[in-house]
């Protein structure tokens, strides 16, 4: 059994001392193959990386990594190598600073890493909440946040205007008028679905900092 795991430095030596895997550059990233025999080596090597990147913290080399799934065969490799790039990737962008994602981390968006990468998820984000999302760069976090609340409430009014401190009139209004920009019906599951989504992967992708209650 393998794992992939990609990081952004060349310092390739540095890696193998420290998880004795083998590695090659590609594409400017390091790809290491670490063995892990059982469980519980799988649920160590997040840490070990980890220790990696306090080792060159202190010299100053900034690092992010990309853990994939592990790779039963060499015919699973191709996808865990693109997931762990896809994972690094998501570290990169991410709004929450994080220097290491593993596959695990992503859940149910690893498949993305099959279909499109990063690039194709920031357009079908940009896509579905452009207005919101130009609004949120002017510093106008509102339309953003009331949307992700009205959602996470199951579009409850009262709840929803209790979690944002505004009277529901308030509430139906700022919803109506969202609906308008995104030119979405929020009684449709589909398109709440889809709408749903794309809020989540705004803080994953970086694409927009989203309102702090």
């Amino acid at each position: 059994m393998a794992r992939s795991a990609i990081t952004s430095s060349s310092r390739s030596s540095h890696q193998h001392r420290y998880l004795r895997a083998s590695g090659c550059p590609a594409l400017g990233d390091v790809i290491l193959m670490r063995p892990v025999p059982d469980p519980a080596a799988e649920r160590r090597l997040p840490g070990q990386v980890r220790n990696v990147f306090a080792a060159c913290r202190s010299r100053h080399l900034p690092l992010t990594a990309g853990i994939g799934p592990v790779a039963r065969g060499v015919a699973d490799c191709p996808a865990a190598v693109r997931e762990a790039l896809f994972a690094r990737q998501v570290a990169v962008c991410s709004s929450t600073d994080r220097a290491i994602a593993t596959s695990a981390d992503l859940g149910m968006y690893r498949m993305f890493a099959h279909i499109g990468g990063i690039e194709a998820l920031r357009a079908a984000v940009a896509e579905t909440l452009g207005p919101l999302l130009e609004a949120d760069r002017n510093g106008t976090s509102e339309p953003l946040h009331t949307l992700r609340v009205y959602l996470e409430k199951d579009r409850r009014p009262a709840e929803a205007a209790r979690g944002l401190h505004v009277h529901v009139n308030t509430l139906r209004f700022r919803v109506e008028r969202i609906a308008s920009l995104l030119s979405v019906e929020l009684d449709d599951p589909g398109a709440r679905f889809s709408t749903a989504l794309a809020l989540r992967l705004v803080p994953v992708l970086g694409v927009a900092s989203p309102a702090v209650d």
